[in-house]
């Protein structure tokens, strides 16, 4: 299976091998204290996963192959990170394509191309989509193996201030909105400014 931004990759291209790393490299971080031996352990983080696929594309002509790449490369023409989904698992990275994509022609109509992913998360998400209904507060957990950004959808079924999203490990906050002030009267927000059917001018001021 090789799916890239909701696209069936496979209907354009024949896949021979899609490789990736276990685990991403990784980076150690330390400090060095004066007079005392060794180090301090001082963390770690994962570098961007890498995966490439090598995959033959073949066509009954030479017209049809070109239609091919083009129909390839608008598929990996993407602005920002998309699902790459590379096995029937579920689950999926954020990728984007990197680099050149290498084209080895070996015939009218056949040739072989190795295309290059990058996962700047080196994480991957579960397609299953985890669904809290609740009218306050809401307890969402990650039942994952590994620390990560979670995705969140916030779906309002009627006016509202403000959402929080709080971490209560840590208790850090992320406020999208703002408090309402009670001192103040809360005014429903309009997009109309001025709804006139100019059918009088009565009252209108003189201008130039």
């Amino acid at each position: 299976m090789l799916n890239f931004n909701d696209i069936d990759l496979e209907q354009i291209i024949n896949v021979i091998s899609i490789e990736k790393p276990l685990i991403s490299s990784r980076t150690n971080y330390s400090k060095d204290i004066s007079s005392r031996h060794g180090e301090k352990y001082n963390g770690f983080k994962y570098s961007p996963k890498p995966i490439k696929v090598k995959a033959d594309i073949k066509r009954n002509s030479e017209e049809e192959y070109q239609s091919a790449l083009d129909e390839l490369s608008s598929a990996l023409d993407v602005q920002g990170e998309c699902p790459l989904y590379i096995d029937d698992s579920g689950r999926f990275f954020f990728a984007v394509p990197e680099g050149d994509y290498e084209e080895d022609k070996i015939c009218d109509g056949f040739g072989r191309i190795v295309i290059e992913f990058v996962c700047y998360v080196p994480f991957a998400y579960s397609k299953e989509a985890k669904q809290f209904d609740g009218d306050y507060l809401i307890e969402c957990m990650n039942e994952g193996n590994t620390d990560c950004h979670p995705i969140i959808d916030i779906g309002l079924s009627q006016d509202c201030h403000f959402v929080q999203v709080e971490n209560l490990e840590n208790n850090k906050k992320i406020l999208i909105g703002t408090y309402p002030e009670l001192v103040n009267e809360t005014i429903k927000e309009k997009a109309t400014v001025l709804s006139d059917n100019c059918e009088q001018t009565t009252d209108w001021t003189a201008g130039s």
